[in-house]
């Protein structure tokens, strides 16, 4: 068509096409989305040292996410995560020439647990799941942590693509790669060099509130002995009046 620029080809597209489907609808809200961008957010936030990220929620006046480029990586998990997680984090590194593979990561001592496992990992900068990586860190903890406490774990891993088979999950998440079972292993075994070295000693806390709570029912229990014992001294004339009238 004469129309048409030569020099700006028509570049097709499309936005939103599964936005108004019932099924989309259903399966999510609005909180729900931006719960998961977030989480992809705060992940490469944390992957990505040097580069500053934010993000806002349409409507809302302060960010939910912001982090600074000069931040080193355990002053961002810090700021993501809290600073009680942050201050128990220690580094470990691992690589073997022999499988071609470097990695480097961040794990909580014995000293921090969490209500769930966070495992962050990235292979070739790309964020993405792995179960027997997962499973590795989660038997290095069983001996660690107590029941129903859970680590946080961030691992990094650079490995050949050509070695990395994506086609594991729809989605692209799941991933494997070529000698895993030896590349988990040299990992695991790292991270448990590490930690052990690093958990020789344990700080505990105790909680105070079930102090308080045997402290409140000892008072609750005094005050119920005070008023029967009053009680019963206000009624003592009668008890001491019928006895004297029945035996009379």
């Amino acid at each position: 068509s004469s129309g048409i620029n030569a020099e700006w080809p028509l570049r097709p597209g499309a936005e939103d096409l599964f936005y108004n489907m019932g099924t989309r609808k259903r399966a999510m809200n609005g909180r729900d989305e931006f719960n998961k961008v977030a989480h992809v957010i705060t992940c490469y936030a944390v992957h990505n040292t040097g580069i500053a990220f934010s993000l806002k929620k349409s409507g809302d006046s302060m960010p939910k996410i912001r982090t600074t480029s000069k931040a080193s990586k355990i002053d961002t998990i810090s700021n993501l995560y809290g600073p009680a997680l942050g201050k128990e984090l220690i580094e470990f590194s691992c690589d073997d020439k022999n499988f071609a593979f470097k990695s480097s990561g961040l794990l909580t001592n014995a000293n921090y647990s969490g209500k769930s496992f966070r495992f962050l990992l990235f292979i070739n900068n790309r964020l993405v799941e792995s179960s027997s990586a997962k499973k590795a860190f989660e038997a290095v903890y069983s001996s660690v942590l107590p029941k129903n406490s859970y680590p946080f774990v961030y691992l990094s891993i650079e490995i050949d693509p050509q070695n990395i088979d994506v086609n594991v999950h729809p989605t692209k998440n799941e991933v494997h790669f070529l000698h895993e079972d030896e590349i988990i292993a040299g990992i695991q075994a790292k991270a448990q060099q590490t930690l052990y070295k690093c958990s020789t000693s344990r700080n505990y806390y105790t909680q105070a509130r079930f102090v308080v709570g045997k402290c409140r029912r000892r008072y609750y229990n005094f005050n119920i002995f005070l008023m029967y014992f009053a009680s019963f001294m206000v009624l003592r004339p009668y008890f001491l009046y019928e006895l004297i009238y029945s035996t009379g």
